[in-house]
């Protein structure tokens, strides 16, 4: 029996205080189901119970000084190998790592350090980490080529807006390539050899003129420069400056040591005096290495005096940046760039820090590294956005949301609070060591009990194995003291050990005595990081013992070895917000403020994808100046669930704020419920749909100095397929929420509007493949919504790639020609550029667009003079206002035509009768649009109001050029002209008589066409003047020559020939009967010619 010092009764009360889990769907948990969709099947809004307690601090895990020592060591091993260390880096290194040590050293002497006394430690921790990897690797700086200078055809690109609710399109201008591994098709300037399979991750936005910026990472192999040696992964910079429907690119940024450089994302910065983009990207040095630079550049500019920061350069894994502006008139303009680290390498403890810049962005305009979230749980994918509230001064705020995996630590000793009993899970060396009778227990009835009497000794042990990959491993246990001894020397003592399975003292952890009885004259915690010990199987050891004199006792209770594995238990997104700057920095705001756990839901199986985090710019109406916060990511539904018979699947899940992300709006009342304009949460339900990787972004007007009371929507882009067909292949679709809507049925209410023939963005050939961080929403200051995806694409000359495109709200405007009765393919001319119609240009909503009908203009046989556009309007400069349209009915198919006044064209000129001059007859098709018809010889106006098909005599049998003129009133437009001769009937030529031989006859021709040769006797001389056959055809042709040496005379009558020799053109003179008119000689000559033959 152990003897009791002190009879005293401790009274304990213990509270357990228990709440279900929220789950979707459960029975009597307050969740409420709305269709929001008219024309999308099956997919409603399911919105969460939101009587739970959304704030949560992160406690960061105990600073571990050992730390401190280790730093020091290597720092003096980089420097006593005399590696090359760039001696600012040097002396910026070796100040921060005093300061540090410093820091270390007072802090290492207390006895509690808070949670921000920890995260200072963690931050200045860090700092010093990221000068030793710069200091050990070397600054790294990018190498651009530049493609793209600014040009001034663009300048006509104004932006347009009219107020009140007219300020959306929803008309679509589809699939705009923005690259493709042809590159050299789309941008003659750039080397043949860029390549650009797998594009990885990108961001868009615009800036304050409109033009569309956009980065993406690409595989990039170009020997151009010489310092390229060999391919990597490289930036593409693009501008489209008409918001999203043309694409140039701008720039390749690329290592030149051929490092790959990835995952960017961009924020555009309008300072004073430049306009600048900052990306913020991963520099990959290696596999488990890769740093945070950001790269900045004043845009569109001759001096664009580039930086490349070095952001985050430990020999750790930094990824996954994001990158915000608050730039707002009259105001300093700060950058904050927030991205992931690991605690250590290879850590599954992952945390997020932040800086900010002002300035040009160089590396001394930024500010330190600020662990902003970070404990034993793994914080990533960061995701920035800036906003602003007010009237007619203005707050700004900065918001972050980030994936939050839940650890919950496993207790792994058995019988830890000795609850069972001496039931053999603990061995001992004395039975009555496990007590349950004494009631000195801390908690329930049992403890363990060392002493009691002199000259005890005694044990308990416990054999556990640590896991390897544990990412923290404690043990802990509750002691009290009570003796007769005094506090001056050690007498009676009690050990907590951590010895090997054979019983070999490994590590004392701590020791205690009767010297101690004041401190521990109650229960205190003790708790022991036993991490080290990963990967072994360890024996938990507890032992006291006491001299002969004086009796003490150690109480033992409610032990634990807390054990926490890389295997979350359940998965969160949090938010946090900091305000503009002034005594304390975005980062210090981020660390401090309470973060609030905005999507949720246990278990393992419920993972979130990246979120997305929008602010919008004020409260949109005069009573409600607090800008509205959205955060978005998709989460993983296991098969039947919420219900069951559903698919495996993700859901678009979403929580909006209506008072800058605070946790202060009030209520409203809607019918019997009351509604929270805090933080709400709520998700789509589509039980045969998955969609994934949602991008919000705000319709914004912009920061203005007026005011804030026009409020924009906000838009969400994602990824849907359907979840019964798990090809991978889907489309983007994009849906949008009035935040002004201040009603229950509004956007406290999460209402968001589906668009019906526009809801679907991409072509219909659902090649999208889009993969995290690769869809991205834009729109921002005076533009309108688009979306830049990755879609997979086969191309023709090999390779199957994700290529990127574009989608933007707009429309497609188509052009026609129109004249004759019919459509035509005439010229219009935009920017300077001419294109054949039909032609439809992909125009975002919001400009003024020119377009000029090209007039006069020729196309064999007409000539074609402008008329009038298909709104009436007479001059052909037609400036049109690209549409809006209501968010839910899509823009019409717009259509604009252009008519054409033609020339006439004359058909034919015929002789009616060839054997007599006579007339012509003229045929000819109006002039389109003419009022009359003149009649033009040889240049001479020689009929006006000449119809077709009239007959018109010129007198002669001469050939004449006619063309035919259509007036139109101001101006006239001809005919091409048309050559023709009215027909008299066939010349005879001037005969001659020789009595000599002749080997060939030649006569001189009258220029015609062709002759023909009449050779007859003397008998037939009387048959000239008459209708009898006059003689025989010696030759037809167009010769002047005849070869007569074979007519020989002697063989017939009268011994000789006589010849008759008939110029003609046109038609064959056989047509022409009856007279011949007057021959040579002056006589009349009735030749005919009608069924005569050959000679022989």
């Amino acid at each position: 029996m152990k003897k009791i010092l002190s009879a005293i009764l401790l009274a304990m009360w213990a509270f357990a205080f228990f709440s279900q889990p929220l789950k979707r769907n459960e029975q009597n948990n307050g969740i409420k189901e709305i269709i929001v969709s008219k024309n999308v099947d099956s997919k409603k809004l399911v919105f969460r119970d939101t009587d739970i307690n959304r704030e949560k601090q992160n406690n960061p895990p105990p600073f571990d000084f050992n730390s401190v020592d280790k730093l020091k060591s290597e720092i003096d091993l980089l420097l006593k190998n005399c590696q090359q260390v760039d001696e600012e880096v040097k002396d910026d290194l070796l100040k921060e790592f005093s300061e540090f040590e410093e820091m270390a050293n007072y802090y290492r002497g207390l006895s509690v350090v808070s949670a921000e006394e920890t995260m200072k430690l963690i931050s200045k921790r860090y700092s010093v980490q990221n000068l030793l990897g710069l200091a050990s690797k070397g600054q790294k700086k990018l190498s651009s080529l530049k493609y793209f200078q600014k040009n001034e055809k663009f300048t006509y690109l104004k932006n347009f807006r009219t107020e009140g609710d007219s300020k959306v399109n929803t008309g679509w201008i589809l699939d705009q390539h923005i690259y493709d591994t042809t590159a050299e098709k789309y941008f003659p300037s750039i080397p043949s050899d860029i390549r650009s399979n797998d594009e990885g991750a990108s961001d868009t936005e615009v800036d304050k003129d409109g033009w569309v910026w956009h980065v993406h990472s690409f595989y990039f192999s170009d020997t151009v420069e010489g310092d390229h040696p060999s391919p990597s992964y490289s930036l593409g910079v693009y501008v489209s400056p008409d918001g999203g429907a043309t694409w140039l690119l701008y720039e390749v940024l690329y290592d030149p040591s051929s490092i790959d450089i990835i995952n960017p994302r961009i924020a555009i910065d309008n300072l004073p005096s430049e306009n600048r983009i900052f990306i913020a990207y991963e520099y990959a040095y290696s596999q488990t290495d890769h740093d945070i630079y950001v790269y900045s550049e004043n845009l569109l500019s001759s001096t664009p005096n580039p930086q490349d920061a070095a952001i985050a350069t430990s020999a750790l894994l930094e990824r996954n940046p994001d990158i915000a502006s608050d730039y707002h008139q009259g105001q300093t303009s700060y950058r904050v760039v927030a991205y992931e680290a690991e605690a250590s390498l290879g850590s599954y403890n992952i945390d997020i820090y932040a800086r900010q810049s002002t300035g040009a962005g160089a590396t001394a305009d930024w500010s330190v590294a600020v662990a902003v979230a970070a404990d034993l749980n793994a914080e990533t994918n960061p995701s920035l956005s800036n906003g602003a509230s007010g009237s007619t001064t203005f707050t700004q705020y900065m918001h972050l949301a980030y994936n939050y995996d839940i650890l919950t630590p496993s207790q792994m000793l058995l019988n830890n609070g000795f609850e069972s009993g001496n039931n053999g899970d603990w061995t001992v060396q004395n039975s009555d060591d496990i007590d349950c009778t004494s009631g000195y227990q801390r908690t329930g009835s049992c403890l363990a009990w060392f002493g009691g009497y002199n000259n005890y000794t005694g044990y308990i042990y416990q054999d556990i194995y640590i896991p390897t990959g544990a990412l923290s491993a404690s043990l802990s246990y509750y002691l009290r003291i009570q003796s007769d001894e005094g506090t001056t020397t050690a007498y009676d003592f009690f050990y907590a050990e951590i010895r090997d399975t054979s019983n070999v003292l490994l590590t004392t952890l701590k020791s205690y005595s009767n010297k101690d009885k004041t401190t521990y004259a109650s229960y205190q915690l003790q708790t022991f990081d036993i991490l080290s010990y990963a990967g072994q199987t360890i024996r938990i050891y507890f032992r006291g013992t006491t001299d002969g004199t004086l009796i003490t006792n150690f109480f033992l209770d409610d032990t634990a070895l807390n054990v926490t594995l890389p295997e979350p238990s359940g998965y969160e997104v949090r938010y946090a917000r900091a305000q503009h700057p002034g005594a304390t920095p975005y980062p210090d705001g981020f660390q401090s403020f309470s973060k609030i756990v905005v999507l949720s839901n246990v278990g393992a199986d419920f993972k979130y994808g990246p979120p997305s985090v929008i602010a919008t710019h004020g409260g949109g109406s005069s009573t409600w100046t607090q800008g509205r916060v959205s955060v978005a990511a998709h989460q993983h539904f296991p098969k039947d669930s919420p219900y069951l018979g559903d698919l495996e699947r993700n859901q678009i899940c979403f929580a909006w704020n209506m008072c800058n992300g605070g946790t202060t709006c009030g209520n409203m009342t809607c019918g019997s419920e009351t509604i929270t304009k805090n933080w709400q949460e709520a998700w789509f339900y589509d039980g045969r749909g998955d969609e994934q990787f949602p991008s919000l972004i705000q319709d914004g007007v912009g920061v203005l100095t007026s005011g804030l009371a026009l409020h924009p929507y906000i838009y969400m882009a994602y990824f849907h397929r359907a979840a019964d067909e798990p090809t991978g292949l889907g489309e983007i679709q994009l849906i949008l929420a009035d935040p002004s809507d201040e009603t229950c049925d509004g956007f406290i209410y999460g209402y968001w509007y589906y668009f019906t023939n526009s809801y679907t963005a991409t072509d219909p050939d659902n090649l999208v493949d889009p993969k995290e961080r690769t869809i991205n929403a834009f729109n921002y200051w005076d533009s309108f919504p688009g979306i830049t995806f990755n879609k997979y694409k086969s191309h023709l000359g090999g390779g199957n790639n994700d290529d990127v495109f574009c989608t933007t709200i707009g429309d497609n405007y188509t052009f026609r020609t129109f004249s004759r009765g019919e459509y035509l393919d005439l010229n219009i001319s935009t920017n300077g550029e001419n294109y054949s119609t039909p032609h439809t240009f992909a125009w975002p909503a919001g400009y003024i667009m020119s377009v000029t009908a090209i007039t006069p203009q020729e196309q064999s046989p007409y000539t074609y003079i402008f008329s009038n556009w298909s709104n009436d309007q007479t001059d052909p400069l037609l400036n049109v206002t690209t549409d809006f349209c209501d968010p839910v009915n899509p823009c019409p198919t717009v259509e604009y035509i252009a008519t054409y006044f033609s020339s006439p064209l004359i058909l034919s000129i015929q002789d009616p009768d060839n054997c007599a001059q006579s007339g012509i007859q003229i045929d000819y098709e109006n002039g389109y649009g003419a009022a009359a018809h003149d009649l033009y010889q040889d240049g001479l106006l020689v009929v006006t109001n000449f119809p077709s098909g009239a007959i018109y005599n010129p007198n002669d049998s001469k050939a004449h050029s006619y063309f035919i003129r259509a007036n139109f009133g101001t101006f006239y437009i001809d005919s091409q002209p048309y050559v023709a001769e009215d027909f008299g009937g066939p010349e005879e030529i001037v005969s001659e008589n020789w009595s000599s031989d002749k080997i060939n006859y030649s006569w001189t021709g009258i220029g015609s066409d062709n002759y023909r040769v009449l050779r007859g006797i003397q008998a037939d001389l009387a048959n000239l003047a008459n209708s009898n056959n006059d003689g025989c055809l010696r030759y037809a042709g167009p010769n002047t020559v005849l070869d007569v040496s074979g007519d020989d005379p002697q063989s017939v009558a009268g011994k000789f020939y006589w010849y008759l020799i008939q110029g003609y053109n046109g038609p064959d003179p056989n047509s022409c009967v009856g007279s011949a008119g007057l021959g040579a000689n002056g006589l009349e000559r009735n030749v005919t010619w009608d069924g005569i033959t050959y000679c022989n």
